[in-house]
């Protein structure tokens, strides 16, 4: 009983609080909306125009301050050329699946793939809404105007739309820098219903209006939130104001931390600009009513600022909307709002009194029922809004026509990473295609997950068809990953090259005539009369070769045989080395990942040269005469640098590698070992994209001067002030200057994490699991739990 007549009275104090709003609702009415009024324009029942602009956004991680100031005055210019309409910024930020569903040849790699690139992103979107103001003197005057200074009649509300278009236009003009688009009518609509429905549901208005059928979902308004309900779908949201603004800075900081939050949200600021005469009637007012004279010298500043045009004062609401399935998180993430609103100097409130007129305010034409209407100069404002969107990375690459995988921005959106720095469109024939440039240097530290990071992503390479995979690895990093996926791994006398193995063909022969002068030493331009003397022997020996023991193997004893000449003796040496004379070649890629321990192979300087220019002509050639695009990845990259003659071995591959739609990956510790590598500027200038773990005391000044890596203020603070365990790189693009900072934790992979381990000592009880258990021992690998490694 006490119950039913304290709901009553409740109901009613708050109806007389509110002005007497009714407790149901229709919501076409309430809506304010009539229909479509053109195709660019809708048309509200108290006969005003809207318009929208979406803005794409932009990312400011490699902007220098002049460049940040610069769009800073962007957005108050464009508030300043604010007349005669409302505008409201709509920040919308929602919760999406991504969804993929790959086929691969490697069945153990499709599994972990389909995993993890289905994943919960965020995405933000950032509209702005334009409204006529209603004033029924001005605008009959305005009307009588048109008609005695134009010869045809004009249309009811035809100087509503001009005046709405010129104002978008200038808007639109001085947002550039964020790459604004227009909305059709119809979008527009469709942004009123997705607010009403909490949805969106695709419209086609065939007569134009928004109608009760286009509207299914139940809105119920409670103490402090309401709930949209749709069948038996039920979400709460709660809508917060801004009461007030303490302090005299204002920054965009705290609403970029809201739109970094795992949470779903609206971030709605509703701005109306006050008239010259108003805004000094205003001040004027503030002034008479000040005691301190400190605070009425600066209104008069204030006011001799405004009166000379350097100041535009606004009306403006700021609100955020708040939603959630479960009543209790909406709550728990209200506090946690509120809390962070307080540490960036704003007053935050949750709207009870005032949730029906905060709710209603948000359509056209009814900005005056908001409730947290304040003044503040288009300065002020332009601090606080936001149109901050990160990279995305693109879509696809040379390799294919999608992405060789998806992480998050730090704001959870999502980011298609490519080494490659450029989107390769995919709708040419195949020869056609752009050869993009992927060559990248990744850096970091021991037991940053450097090496964790780059065999996941080797494994991720193989969703493409035509790729051959090839890693050059270091104590046994890349054992367990190369063994699960089915590859090859070669270590120490298990692995064989044998250059005659090669087809015979011009480009095969003269490769063979320039590695074997190498190896016995003689100059590619003959010095002297000996000099060109064994150069002729070479050539004779491989022409009698090649015409005399096909389809027989044959191998370099058979190349000390037929070589006559006195440097003949010089091939003793290798042809007691199993790596050089063999008739098998551990190089045929009949795997698509081919892993070579080099630190099993050699330790002598020359027969790792020897052993370089075989391995990356192979791999060239092979992708030139199969049309097979190519990944090597180069760990520990300073020890073979330090090599001269692997270094331009190296540099030389670089140059080639990309019309073979070949990939090289270097992989450093930090940015000084740069200046202990030889020509580290080219290997620098050949690279597509630098990726950077945090790192301290970074000399970005010597890394600008001597390498052209022009790091930004915002990305120096992040690669020194990021903790190294963080699991979050910088994505550096060198064709465009752009950057991305980017989570690349693979904790989601759970069990699969084993896999990438580089724990040198991984590897023995791999082995031990491989003898034990030979058909399930990558069953009993993922179960394996005592293991702790680098991620």
């Amino acid at each position: 009983m006490f119950h039913v007549l304290w709901d009553f009275l409740y109901n009613k104090t708050l109806d007389l609080l509110v002005g007497a709003l009714p407790k149901v609702h229709c919501m076409t009415e309430e809506n304010n909306i009539l229909g479509l009024y053109d195709a660019r324009f809708l048309l509200t029942k108290s006969e005003q125009l809207v318009g929208m602009l979406q803005i794409e956004g932009l990312s400011a991680n490699a902007m220098a301050k002049e460049e940040l100031q610069g769009y800073f005055q962007s957005k108050q210019n464009a508030l300043d050329q604010l007349q005669g309409v409302v505008l409201r910024v709509h920040t919308k930020r929602r919760k999406l699946q991504l969804k993929h569903d790959h086929h691969l040849s490697n069945p153990y790699a499709q599994s972990i793939l389909n995993q993890f690139e289905n994943k919960t992103i965020y995405e933000n979107t950032y509209t702005l809404i334009f409204e006529t103001t209603k004033s029924p003197i001005k605008d009959f005057l305005e009307q009588k105007k048109l008609e005695i200074t134009t010869s045809a009649s004009k249309q009811l509300y035809e100087h509503q739309a001009k005046l709405l278009s010129d104002c978008m236009s200038k808007i639109t003009h001085a947002l550039q820098p964020f790459k604004p688009k227009p909305l059709t009518a119809t979008q527009a609509l469709n942004f009123y219903a997705e607010f009403i429905n909490g949805f969106f549901m695709p419209l086609k208005p065939t007569l134009g209006f928004l109608e009760d059928s286009y509207i299914a979902t139940n809105v119920h308004f409670k103490k402090d939130y309401y709930i949209q309900e749709y069948h038996e779908s039920r979400v709460h949201n709660r809508i917060l104001g801004i009461k007030a603004y303490a302090s005299k800075t204002l920054s965009s900081l705290v609403f970029t931390n809201l739109l970094h939050q795992e949470k779903e949200l609206d971030i709605i600021f509703s701005i109306e600009p006050l008239e010259t005469q108003k805004a000094l009637s205003f001040i004027q007012e503030k002034i008479r009513l000040t005691i301190s004279s400190l605070v009425k010298q600066e209104l008069q500043e204030y006011y001799e600022r405004i009166q000379a045009k350097q100041l535009c004062l606004q009306k403006i609401a700021c609100n955020l909307i708040l939603r959630h399935p479960h009543l209790e998180t909406l709550n728990q993430e209200t506090q946690e709002v509120l809390s962070l609103l307080s540490n960036g100097h704003l007053v935050g409130v949750v709207e009870t009194l005032g949730l029906r007129p905060a709710y209603f305010s948000f359509f056209p034409g009814r900005l005056h029922l908001n409730p947290r209407l304040r003044c503040q100069s288009s300065q002020a404002l332009a601090c606080l809004l936001v149109f901050e969107k990160p990279n995305r990375g693109f879509k696809s690459n040379s390799w294919g026509n999608m992405p060789l995988s998806v992480f998050k921005n730090l704001d959870h959106s999502p980011y298609l990473f490519n080494f490659h720095n450029q989107e390769v469109p995919h709708n040419t024939a195949q020869h056609s295609l752009h050869r993009a440039n992927g060559h990248t240097m990744i850096i970091g530290a021991t037991g940053t997950g450097k090496t964790t990071l780059m065999s996941f992503l080797m494994m991720s390479a193989l969703k493409y068809d035509r790729l051959n995979i090839l890693a050059l690895d270091r104590a046994y990093g890349l054992f367990s990953y190369t063994h699960y996926f089915s590859g090859t791994y070669n270590s120490g006398t298990h692995f064989k090259i044998n250059p005659l193995s090669l087809k015979n063909s011009k480009e095969n022969i003269d490769f063979l005539h320039s590695f074997y002068a190498a190896m016995l030493n003689i100059p590619l331009k003959p010095q002297n009369q000996l000099d060109i003397q064994a150069s002729n022997a070479i050539s004779n020996t491989l022409k009698t070769l090649y015409a005399t023991l096909p389809p027989q193997s044959f191998s370099l004893q058979d190349f000390k045989d037929a070589f006559i000449h006195t440097q003949a003796l010089n091939l003793e040496p290798y042809l007691h080395n199993p790596l050089f004379n063999a008739l098998e070649d551990s190089l045929e890629f009949k795997t698509p990942i081919t892993t070579i321990n080099m630190d099993a192979i050699s330790t002598n300087p020359k027969d790792l040269g020897l052993l370089a220019y075989y391995i990356f002509y192979k791999i060239l050639h092979q992708a030139l005469e199969y049309n097979r695009g190519f990944l090597l990845f180069i760990d520990e990259f300073k020890s073979y640098a330090q090599n001269s003659i692997l270094n331009t071995h190296i540099n030389t591959l670089i140059t080639q590698a990309r019309k073979a739609n070949g990939v090289v990956v270097l992989a450093l510790q930090d940015t000084n070992q740069l200046n202990s590598i030889q020509d580290a500027a080219s290997f620098i200038k050949n690279m597509g994209t630098l990726i950077f773990y945090p790192q301290k005391h970074i000399d970005s000044t010597a890394l600008s001067r001597d390498f052209g890596i022009k790091l930004s203020h915002m990305e120096q603070h992040f690669l020194e002030n990021t903790p190294m365990h963080a699991h979050q790189i910088l994505v550096k693009n060198m064709g465009d200057g752009s950057s991305s900072i980017i989570d690349v934790n693979l904790q989601s992979l759970g069990p699969y994490l084993h896999i990438f381990n580089s724990n040198a000592g991984l590897a023995k009880h791999l082995q031990g699991l491989m003898q034990s258990y030979p058909e399930t021992w990558r069953e009993v690998f993922l179960q394996s739990q005592d293991w702790e490694f680098a991620i």
